[in-house]
């Protein structure tokens, strides 16, 4: 029987958020499927980089669509898009396999299901167990951004559950578990650089806990909220009076300009008086 290593959980990426992953599978290890949890409203991001020396597989958002791109050393970058708009906040699976014929891309929503089928001109060179499992000095396996992949965009949204082969991706590294060991794990893949926030995957750009000040309205957002400054203030969360004082000659005759909340007074010189 063959015992995985779980560490199931949801991650939020934004920005340069990523996870780096090296393998732990035996060798001879067969690879023929490739899935993912998603929810997101960006309409570019790449998801998922694999590299094996020269050969690279990407799965990304182009347009609101999903692309698989596959590349042989430095020949024609091939790509995949399913006509389907996974850009719409709500969950999807996304999955790619591969068999002798050809690779399937499918994908399942709350609204509809649909399946496409294609072939790559240099699948019969590299596959997805080449990719993953094959050993090269250059290797690589990330979730979200890759910073040597400057065609592509940031991907800013959720990932729940990511496998590969039927293998999880988790989103810890090893020392955020407790009496950790290896030992008994026959395959797993293993988090070796992780920046994302774990257990973020419930829209929660929720008001129910911000730090909006002096009376701000909350404005829930999909990855965070914003406050809404009544007049006066400013700042991320309305925490800053603004100064009402910063124009020239606001007050004549040398009179000293004192800030108020959207407002301001000016204190006279002996012998005058007025507004200002």
């Amino acid at each position: 029987m063959t015992v995985y290593f779980e560490g199931i959980s949801t991650a939020l990426f934004n920005n340069t958020s990523q996870v780096e992953y090296t393998h732990k599978l035996p060798s001879g290890r067969k690879i023929s499927d490739i899935s993912i949890q998603m929810r997101t409203l960006v309409r570019n991001g790449l998801i998922l980089f694999a590299q094996n020396g020269p050969n690279t597989l990407k799965i990304r958002i182009r347009g609101s669509k999903l692309q698989v791109l596959f590349q042989i050393g430095n020949g024609e970058v091939e790509i995949a898009e399913a006509d389907y708009d996974v850009s719409d906040k709500e969950l999807h699976t996304v999955t790619l396999s591969e068999n002798a014929a050809n690779m399937t891309l499918a994908i399942k929503g709350p609204k509809r299901n649909i399946s496409k089928d294609f072939t790559f001109a240099q699948s019969a060179t590299i596959n997805l167990t080449a990719l993953i499992t094959n050993e090269a000095s250059n290797r690589q396996l990330r979730l979200g951004h890759y910073s040597g992949s400057s065609e592509d965009w940031f991907y800013k949204g959720c990932l729940g559950e990511v496998r590969i082969g039927g293998v999880l991706l988790p989103f810890y590294v090893k020392s955020d578990f407790t009496n950790y060991n290896t030992s008994v794990y026959l395959e797993y893949f293993e988090a070796v650089d992780v920046s994302v926030q774990k257990h973020r995957c419930s829209t929660d750009g929720s008001c129910g806990h911000n730090q909006c000040k002096h009376s701000a309205t909350c404005q829930e957002g999909y990855y965070d909220y914003d406050c809404n400054c009544p007049a006066g203030f400013s700042g991320k969360w309305c925490e800053q009076n603004i100064n009402d004082c910063t124009a020239p000659s606001l007050c004549g005759q040398g009179g000293k300009c004192l800030d108020g909340v959207d407002s301001f007074t000016c204190g006279c010189r002996g012998g005058y008086s007025g507004i200002r």
